[in-house]
């Protein structure tokens, strides 16, 4: 990853924006990775998971 790109990512400190995040076949996230989305969603915003059970 470059510098540049790691200055991009988002996280509880640099937060997606927006009011809504939809994301489809969240049954596909593994937990590693939903951890590091919800710290990148601030309160403010409506998350949506949509998947398989």
């Amino acid at each position: 990853m470059s510098i540049k790109q790691a200055k991009k990512r988002r996280n509880e400190e640099n937060p997606l924006d927006g009011d809504l995040l939809i994301v489809d076949e969240s049954s596909m996230i593994d937990i590693i990775l939903m951890n590091s989305l919800l710290k990148a969603v601030p309160l403010s915003m409506r998350l949506i998971l949509v998947g398989d059970i």
